[in-house]
This record gives C-alpha cells, sequence and structure tokens, in this order.
C-alpha cells in the first residue's frame, strides 16, 4: 500500500507481516516488482501528506529495480483524473514515468469519482475507486500477463 493524501506520512512506514507499504521502495510479489509513492499533489482540502510533482518526480525515479506493478495514490496526468468528470488534475510526473518506463500495471486512488480502467500506452492503469464505498479491484497477476476487474463488496 501506499498512504493517500488524508493518511499521516507515519503510515508509510507501518509494517506488519501481513502489511508492506511500497512508498519509496520496491518489494517482490510473486513475478513481479511493486513500487510506488504515496501522498497527493496539494488539493483545495485540508491534507496531511503532499507532495510536489518535483518531490514525485524524485521519489519515482529512485525506485528500484523498475517496478512492473506501480502504485502511487495521484493517477497519471489525463487518465482516470477528472474531478467532477471534467478537470483533470492527475500528476504530470506520475504521466511520464509511466510513459518512460511502460510498468505492466499502475494503481492509483485519489480521486475517488472517476474510478475505471484504462491503458497509457502498455500499461494498464487502474483506480479502483474508494473502499469506504466497498468498491476494489482485482488483479490476477500471471507470469505472461495481468488480468484486472472493477469489483464492489
Amino acid at each position: 500500500f501506499v498512504p493517500g493524501n488524508t493518511d499521516p506520512p507515519e503510515l508509510a512506514s507501518y509494517e506488519n507481516a501481513a502489511v508492506k507499504p511500497v512508498h519509496r521502495r520496491v518489494l517482490p510479489l510473486g513475478p513481479y516488482a511493486v513500487g510506488g509513492a504515496g501522498g497527493s499533489l496539494p488539493t483545495p482540502f485540508n491534507d496531511l501528506f503532499r507532495v510536489t510533482e518535483e518531490e514525485l518526480e524524485r521519489l519515482l525515479q529512485r525506485l528500484t529495480p523498475t517496478p512492473q506493478i506501480l502504485v502511487v495514490h495521484n493517477p497519471p496526468r489525463g487518465v482516470l483524473d477528472k474531478v467532477g468528470g471534467v478537470r483533470p488534475v492527475g500528476s504530470a510526473a506520475v504521466r511520464r514515468y509511466i510513459e518512460e518506463r511502460q510498468p505492466a500495471m499502475s494503481v492509483h486512488g485519489h480521486i475517488h469519482e472517476d474510478r475505471g480502467l484504462d491503458m497509457l500506452g502498455g500499461t494498464i492503469v487502474v483506480n479502483p475507486g474508494p473502499l469506504k464505498k466497498g468498491f476494489y479491484a482485482e488483479a490476477l497477476l500471471d507470469r505472461t500477463k495481468i488480468t484486472v476487474r472493477l469489483r464492489r463488496v
């Protein structure tokens, strides 16, 4: 997991046997490497965990090895990032990273109202929607492909 904008930054270091944060690091998950970055670009709300585009870009560039599954709270600019169905508020840094590195899958939250699946180049982009409303995504990780389905409890 990565913490979001309403989570305290300290959550990024919380870990136990069942929960592993991937904020600023890459961990193995079967045949894949998973890495990411938490926090969000500034919003009009009273966020606890904010990052700038520059900070986010630095965090992503430091992920080694390049993750095949990217988990970033902010979505890429122009993909599943519309507030009110109109205004894009995604990150240019996240978009550049995906375009350059082409992970197999990229998972994002933050924009609760733009739940969906999309593609950015060869990358599957996933916004599962807010869990507090019962939304989630199921990803089947095969050695040769990833299949994603949006679900609701």
